[in-house]
Order: C-alpha cells, then structure tokens, then sequence
C-alpha cells in the first residue's frame, strides 16, 4: 500500500521493505522506504478534434512544469469525461498517458522529466428525441435515461433507459403506456428515438381484491389517486409477506386495472404449510418449550426455533451450542402440505467464569464497588450476563470508559474488566432568559470517587430572578447498601416565588433508587424539610416542619430523552406527609403525568400531555400553600403567568389547590435540519379540593412555537393565545424556555 501511495505520487520505482526486530517487550515493526527519482511533467500533448483539444489544454496545462500527481490526474480525467458527456458523447473515451523521458546515462537525479500525452476519442454524438410525450415535456424524460450515469450507449442502457420511462408513466396515471426505443446509426452522429404511447390517464375509482380482504389504510393510499405502479407492488408485498407468515408460502399475486378506474388485486394463496410433528434430539438441558400443533410453516418459525435454542444454551455455560433444524414432508392433500420437524442440538463444550479481573482503578477502592460486580466466578457462561455487567457499570456513572474482553481457558472464561474512572473534579455552567423565570443563572459541578468509595459527588447552583434559587448538594453511591439500588443523600436550599408569596425551604432527603427493568425505575424517598412563607397576606402558618415519604415511578419507553419523537413515559407520584412520621402536615398526595409521542411523517409529530392530581388532607390539618398544585406559565398552561392558574382568598391571593386537571396536544413539525414547529393547544384548571374536580370551565390556550434543536434538548419560543381571559393579564403570552414542555 506504501508504494502504491509513493507510485500515485510520482515515484516510479520505490523500494519498501518491512522487517521484525526485537526488542525488549517484544517486536518492533521497521519499515525503510527509498522513494528513488520522481517525475514532473515536462511537456504536455493533446490529442483531440475541436473543441475537446482547447478544453483538455484548459485543464492539463496547469500541470506543467509541476510533480507528477496520478490521484489529480485521474480527477482531471474525469472532468473531462463528463464534459463528453454533457454534450452528448456518450460513448467517448479519454486517454491519459505519463511517459518519462529516457536517459542515455543512469544519473542519480532526484527528478526525472516525463510527457504528459491526452488522447480523446469522443465517438459519435448522440440526441435522445422523444415522440408521443403529451403529459411530460422531454427533458424531464431526459433526466430518466442511464447513458449519462453509465457512460456508454448499447443494448443493455437501451433497454434499461426503455423501461425507468416506462415505469415513470405507470407510477403516474398511465398504467397501459408503452415504450419503444430506437436507434439510427450516422457517421459521426446517431439518434435515439422513444416511442411513447401514453394510453388513458386512470384515477382508481374502486378496489377490489379477489381471495382476500385489504385494510381500510390500503385502500385509502389508493383510492381517488392517479394509479401508481409502484403502490400497487408495495401493497402486493405487504399482502404476500401477510400470508407467508400464515404459513401460505407459495401464494400468486397479480393485478389489472381498467380504463375506467377498477383496480383488482387476485390471490390465489396455493397450499398452507403446517408443522403437525416435532421431533427433539440433543437437548439435555430442555431449553425447547414446544409448538402448538399443528402451526404454520412460516419462513421465520425455524429461525425463531434456532435463535431461541441458542440463547438458552449460551446463557447457561454453552457458547458453541450448535443447533440445526430441517425439515421432512409427511403428507400432502387438497389446499396443505403437512411436514415434520426435525430439531437436533449439540451443546458443546461447557464453560464456566473463572477469574474476574478489573484494571483502571487509580482512587476507587475495589472493595467498595463490589456490589457493582454481577459475574461470579463458578456460575455458567453466559454471554447475556456479561452484557448486563457491562450496562451495571455504565449506569452506575462512576467510569468514563468500560471494556470487557473474553479470556477463553479449556473449560472457563476468565472476564478482564478495564475501566477509566470519571473526572475527579467537572464544572459546567448555563446562563439564559426565560420570559417567566427571567435571567437564569446555573451551574454544575461534580466529583468521581475522590476519597475511593465509589461515591458521586454533585453541587447544583440555579438561580432564577423571578421565580427564586436552588442549591443541591447530592451524594450517591451506586449498588449500596444492595445490589439493585443506589443511595443516595441530598442537601437542598430552595427560594421559590409565586405571584402572591414568597417560600425558602430547606430540606434533607434520603433516597432509594432503583431500575427495575429497561423502561421502569422507582425511587423510595424520605425527606425532612422545614419551609418559611413570607412577602404575603394570606392567612396562612409561616414555618412549617415536614416529613414525608415519596414514592416516585417512570415508565419510560420513548426513542430519546433529548428529542423524542415516538413512544410514552408515565410519571406517577405518591407522597405521604406526617401521621406516625411527625411534623406539622399530614396529608397524602397522587399525582400523575402521561405523554405519548406519536409520528405522523418523517418531519412532524403528534404530542399528548394527560395530567391530574390531588391532595387529601390528614388529621383536619390544612396542607401548606407551597405544597398544593399551581398551573400556568411554561410548562403547564401557555400564555397565563407561572402559578396564576389557581384558587384565590378572599383578598385575590393566589393560594394553590388541592387537585388539578391538565391536558395538552402540540403539533411539531421539523422545519430545517435543527429547527422546528410548534403548534398547539393547553387546557387545565386548578381546584380547592379533590371533589370539585370537573371538565368544564378550563383555563386554555392556543399558539404556535419555534424551537432550536440541541443534542442536550431545544431551546424554544412559544407565544399561548388565552382562551379564557384573567383580568390584569393581558390576551397572550410570549414564553422562553429550555426543553420540551412535555
């Protein structure tokens, strides 16, 4: 590859050799390379007819006087070549020779002269006519030929060219066109003619299939449209795939249409293929949970049967299981075949973990991860378990980098686990504008393992001008105190900023995290926190002590956190407050958010919110205001203010309540590459208790959005129109913010 490279270059006659030398910790690899003399190009000749001489001069000149380059050369070529083409040459042919110059005596020379020699051949010239084209002007028929793309003019791109026209009718309107291609041969010129006779325009009026039944989706994609071809064959395939996996696997599959619009699709589904027997040999572990007999024979079944087989031997310590299905025809009467079975399974070798060893750790105690470690020397081989070891690891957030290699012994693998532990010190930090928040100011540092306990450190700073601060602090440790749960605890101070009043929180929480399966994780959490209202005349406690439980579930099964465009995610909230745990609260609280994203093109996208809650107080105590439920703003209800969809007193404070109701749609449609459409509408109402809950009355919004994709979440502008106006308000509402609303 070296002297090919040195050879493009200009270097006729390099000279690579590779040898082994040894050294201390093994072999180095010595190349030594003698490039030798190179070329430059000393003269150019050009062999043309006009007006092919003058272009070819225009482009090889430049290279006169300079060092031999085959890759520019070639592109040169090229050029040329299409030039031929775009004229209609396309049979031409250029020719481009590098030829040194011969030297009387050998010189040590590091540059030789060469000549540059250029021959074209451009053939005859060919004009493509067309006849009989009354819908379709002829460049656009043009533009279907292969000559241009093929570089060449014969049998084979006559008869292709022939059939894309041909296939360009059908798909638009006229299924009955007809192609003829001709071609005159001249002394320097030939003419290629296309015959079309178009035929009748169809629109499909009606659709009719013989032997069997078509979805309501088929036939609207067809019916009242120009009659397309390529429709037509993608809704036979769908048919034909539809009955192979009902076991038909020889159906017939054909169609006609009239002048007047009758598009008959006809099925003749041929035998159905059954499995009536089954015969096991080999499997000693019963990894073969059987068939219901008799079952079709679809082309899938012995595949399914092969993939399953494996995937039980190989996760219990067989990873060269061998598995072979065939099968025996038993019988065949009217409209079946009847077949049998045969699987045979050759487990292989058994394998077992041996060692686990793990590299990479530089502060993190091993002994402090061990909970992370899933693989136990001694178990069964299972190619499975390692996959899962590698996820535990990487969710666990403590390492930047994790790889797993396979060491195969005569009867175990040993697993060496190398890992790069995560930044010892990381900041980040965000400053923005949101219409409801104001100026927002926040920042992020964190800290992997540094005293070695495997333990993720996190402080988080957000500043909000007009709706107040967080600050967090939060430590976790991944699998502790058990396997299949992260503790975690945090230290909060929040200031929050409502219309009516204002609240400083500062709270304690102990949390229990847990992934239960791909999409569902849960967290179990206990929280001291004592709150102080203040700025407000609602008649109201001033400090409260608060301790509760929470417990917290996302089922989340959408294609992205980011950006999702298809899938769901179901939050669902339960608090308990006060009763055997202390403070001055007790109530409980349900609260549930569902989304569901769904694409109705490969730009645009249907997004649902369905949310509702409701708090019941415990003991004839009164719920604290900064825990009942406020809408508007944002993220809930677009175009009112944050927390001013709401009960009020009796002097017009906004006091929260206890329920709520919350529904939105949003059309989103991608505009360009990173920019994207909004439209959408936003309805809820806010509640004094669970039993005044109804659907009439609700505060709603309508509006359109713009937003800038980022690999993080978009950045977006949404302008709610109020359906329902609030005095002091005005009809609408500009809001900037970060991330989806839902």
């Amino acid at each position: 590859m070296l002297a090919l490279k040195l050879r493009s270059f200009g270097y006729p006659e390099p000279k690579v050799e590779l040898s082994l030398r040894k050294v201390n910790c093994g072999y180095a690899l010595v190349v030594e390379v003698e490039r030798g003399y190179r070329l430059f190009v000393k003269e150019l000749s050009v062999v043309a007819p006009e007006p092919f001489k003058e272009i070819a001069l225009k482009l090889f000149s430049p290279l006169k006087g300079k060092a031999v380059n085959y890759t520019q050369i070639r592109e040169l070529q090229e050029r040329l070549e299409e030039e031929l083409v775009k004229r209609g040459y396309y049979n031409g042919r250029v020719k481009v020779l590098v030829i040194p110059e011969k030297e009387k005596e050998v010189k040590l020379e590091l540059w030789r002269p060469a000549s540059l020699f250029v021959k074209v051949e451009p053939g005859k010239r060919y004009l493509i006519l067309f006849k009989g084209n009354k819908h379709f002007d002829s460049q656009k028929l043009k533009e279907l030929t292969t000559f241009a793309s093929a570089r060449s003019v014969d049998e084979f791109e006559l008869e292709n060219s022939r059939k894309k026209i041909e296939e360009f009718y059908k798909d638009n309107g006229f299924p009955f066109a007809q192609v003829k291609v001709s071609l005159e041969e001249g002394a320097k010129e030939a003419k290629i003619l296309f015959e079309i006779n178009e035929g009748p325009f169809v629109t499909v009026k009606e659709v009719k299939c013989l032997g069997c039944k078509l979805k309501d989706d088929d036939v609207e994609e067809l019916l009242n449209k120009p009659f397309s071809l390529k429709k037509v064959e993608a809704l036979k395939k769908r048919l034909l795939y539809s009955l192979k996996r009902k076991g038909y696997l020889k159906p017939q599959i054909s169609h006609t249409v009239t002048p007047q619009g009758v598009l008959t699709i006809q099925v003749e589904k041929g035998p159905l293929y059954r499995v009536v027997k089954v015969e096991l040999l080999g499997d000693k572990l019963k990894c073969f949970k059987g068939l219901s007999l008799p079952t079709p024979l679809t082309p899938e079944l012995q595949s399914q049967i092969v993939d399953s087989l494996y995937a039980c031997y190989s996760s219990r310590g067989y990873p060269d299981a061998k598995v072979k299905v065939s099968r025996e025809l038993l019988r065949r009467g009217e409209g079946y075949e009847d077949y049998a079975l045969r699987v045979s399974i050759e487990p292989g070798q058994f394998y077992h973990f041996c060692y686990i060893i793990v590299k990479g750790l530089k502060r993190t105690k091993l002994s402090s991860i061990k909970n992370l470690f899933i693989i136990e020397p001694g178990e069964p081989f299972s190619r499975e378990k390692v996959v899962k070891q590698y996820s535990k690891l990487l969710d666990s957030r403590l390492f930047s980098t994790i790889t797993i290699d396979d060491v195969k012994g005569k009867e175990c693998f040993s697993e060496v686990i190398e890992v790069t532990e995560g930044a010892l010190f990381r900041a980040r930090g965000f400053l923005g504008y949101g219409t409801d928040s104001g100026y927002v100011v926040n920042g992020l540092a964190s800290s992997t393992s540094p005293l070695g306990f495997g333990v993720k450190y996190f402080l988080f700073g957000n500043y909000r001008q007009k709706e107040g601060y967080d600050a967090v602090f939060k430590a976790t440790r991944p699998s502790f105190p058990f396997k299949n749960y992260d503790t975690s605890y945090s230290i909060v101070r929040k200031e929050q900023i409502y219309e009516s009043f204002k609240f400083d929180r500062l709270y304690y929480a102990f949390s229990l995290h847990r992934k239960a399966s791909r999409y569902l994780t849960q967290d179990f959490t206990f929280t001291v926190s004592r709150s102080r209202l203040r700025d407000t005349s609602i008649a109201a406690d001033r400090r409260t002590l608060e301790r509760k439980l929470t417990y917290l579930q996302r089922y989340d099964k959408r294609d992205s956190i980011s950006n999702p465009r298809r899938g769901y995610i179901s939050r669902t909230e339960l608090t308990l407050s006060g009763l055997l745990l202390g403070g001055d609260t007790a109530y409980y609280l349900v609260n549930e958010r569902f989304n569901f994203l769904y694409p109705i093109s490969k730009r645009s996208v249907i997004s649902v919110r369905l949310g509702a809650g409701g708090i019941r107080a415990l003991r004839g105590k009164s719920v604290p205001i900064e825990d009942r439920f406020f809408l508007g703003g944002a993220e809930s209800v677009r175009g009112y203010k944050f927390g001013t969809i709401s009960p009020t007193d009796e002097k017009g404070n906004y006091i929260g309540g206890k329920a709520y109701g919350l529904f939105s749609v949003e059309l989103r449609h991608l505009l360009f590459d990173s920019v994207e459409g909004a439209l959408f509408y936003d309805s809820g109402k806010v509640f004094p208790s669970v039993r005044d809950f109804e659907l009439s009355d609700w505060y709603s919004s309508v509006g359109v959005g713009l937003r800038y994709l980022t690999p993080v979440g978009p950045l977006r502008i949404d302008y709610g129109y109020k359906l329902k106006k609030v005095p002091g308000q005005g009809s609408g509402r500009i809001h900037i913010s970060f991330g989806f609303p839902f």
